[in-house]
């Protein structure tokens, strides 16, 4: 009995060495996410893949009976054309439809949503009442315009598209079955994507004037890569990496995530400033017309921070208005996973605060604070190396 004892003791020894061994090489693991783009070694186009493309049509152009139909009517159904049968294809709805809409589709590549539906795909609600005479909504559909969504998986590689309400891709993701890992994390197994999305961008040439004889430029849309993204496998401590790039033409780096794996029920997404920065938070619009607006030597001209506060201005830390100083690689926001699959599936259990209580946690969407977590968003330092 002694003899069996020893064994297993010195198996757990064994086991306890193993796994702080693991913990102490993961927290040595870093993470090349440089500056720009252009050094992360990542020379795709979306020329480079296929993607389902989207035509959508409607049944009706306006509900028999219905005097004020949502544009194409309740009645009417939704006839979506892909140029080639997805593995999967989906509609977000309004919550009185369900939400979630599977659709789906024939080997031709034709898919049907019926209606009635209480409104168009990707709207959950109007902001104003519909006008009776046109038969539009007075105000703004609430829930965007980008309703659509489709994956494939061509061999190589896979796709999963976002889709304007009339078909138009607005964003592939492109996820590749054996890449090098652009993180160089030295960890193997890791899954690589990039996101591409489209914009449009005004050309130099004039196609025409309005009414007030002002030129009209020209304009075409273009995609460009706007995230990276890494997913690693279970056993190391760093399971996720994304870094995103603004649309600019160096294609600065906007900001990192980095998702770790304290244990399988203990997964922590934090957000990580990208560079040192003071920028202006005007949540009412008072001082410049954007909500978050970068101040000091990169502050643009249309934006006055008086030494002197006016009486007609708010004061720093009142009524909405705030100045926030980010220092390179500070964390600055965290999500709490309680397992790998909701991880996955981006439903976090708990968010981070803001300001002094960055380290604390509180359910998503404003909700009651979550206690029981047992690290804090300012824990985590940055693995990151440029």
């Amino acid at each position: 009995m002694k003899n069996i004892t020893k064994i297993l003791s010195v198996a757990l020894v064994a086991m306890m060495v193993l796994s702080l061994s693991a913990v102490a090489l993961a927290d040595d693991t870093t993470v090349y996410i440089p500056a720009r783009l252009s050094k992360l070694g990542v020379d795709a186009v979306l020329d480079d893949f296929v993607y389902p493309t989207l035509k959508v049509k409607m049944s009706s152009t306006k509900a028999l009976g219905d005097p004020c139909p949502i544009v194409a009517g309740d009645e009417a159904d939704y006839l979506l054309y892909f140029s080639e049968k997805p593995d999967w294809a989906g509609a977000v709805v309004s919550s009185l439809d369900g939400s979630w809409i599977n659709i789906d589709v024939d080997d031709s590549g034709f898919g049907m949503i019926e209606g009635p539906l209480h409104r168009q795909p990707g709207m959950w609600s109007w902001s104003g009442p519909c006008d009776p005479i046109t038969g539009k909504p007075k105000g703004h559909g609430v829930g965007g315009d980008y309703p659509y969504y489709a994956g494939k998986d061509y061999g190589d590689y896979s796709v999963n598209v976002s889709y304007y309400r009339n078909g138009k891709a607005y964003k592939v993701v492109v996820t590749l079955k054996d890449s090098e890992d652009f993180f160089r994390t030295g960890m193997e197994g890791g899954v690589m994507s990039i996101t591409f999305e489209r914009v449009n961008v005004e050309l130099d040439s004039i196609k025409g004037y309005d009414d007030d004889d002002e030129p009209i430029y020209a304009s075409t849309d273009v995609w460009y890569i706007s995230q990276v993204s890494a997913t690693y496998p279970e056993g190391n401590y760093i399971i996720g990496v994304e870094a995103d790039f603004r649309n600019d033409r160096k294609q600065n780096l906007y900001g990192y995530k980095v998702s770790y794996a304290v244990s399988e029920k203990e997964i922590y997404k934090i957000t990580y400033a990208p560079n040192t920065a003071s920028v202006l938070e005007d949540r009412d619009n008072q001082l410049s017309d954007s909500d978050y607006t970068p101040v000091g030597s990169s502050a643009p001209s249309t934006v006055v921070i008086p030494t002197t506060w006016n009486p007609k201005y708010p004061k720093l830390g009142t009524r909405g208005v705030f100045i926030h100083h980010y220092t390179a690689d500070e964390a600055i926001y965290g999500e709490f996973y309680a397992s790998r699959d909701a991880w996955a599936d981006g439903k976090p259990t708990a968010v981070s605060g803001s300001g002094n209580k960055l380290n604390k946690w509180y359910k998503p969407g404003h909700g009651a604070q979550v206690r029981n977590i047992k690290k804090g968003t300012t824990s985590f330092k940055s693995p990151r190396v440029k």
